[in-house]
């Protein structure tokens, strides 16, 4: 079984304060509004070509799938990074 170390908890933590901090930022909410938007449109796409282009629903699907993963990383990192913070908690002075 893989141990997660102190190192590895703090380089999650400075990834997660930048993701937070591009979220909170004015170009961030641009980036989460267009992905919601994106994603309206992915899911609008599917539904109308549904039985018909198998092709363009796919592409349609793996364009959602990835707008979606955006969307998640940007929107959860907040509660990602109080996850991290409380596990460090637990790994102090472990090295």
């Amino acid at each position: 079984m893989s141990t997660i170390t102190k190192k590895e908890i703090e380089d999650d933590i400075s990834r997660f304060k930048a993701i937070k901090a591009l979220g909170d930022q004015e170009g961030g909410k641009i980036l989460i509004a267009a992905l919601e938007s994106d994603i309206r449109s992915n899911i609008d796409t599917i539904t109308t070509l549904a039985g018909e282009d198998e092709m363009k629903i796919r592409i349609a699907i793996v364009s959602l799938k990835k707008n979606l993963e955006l969307l998640n990383t940007l929107k959860k990192a907040e509660s990602l990074l109080d996850i991290a913070m409380d596990a460090l908690k637990n790994v102090e002075g472990d090295e």
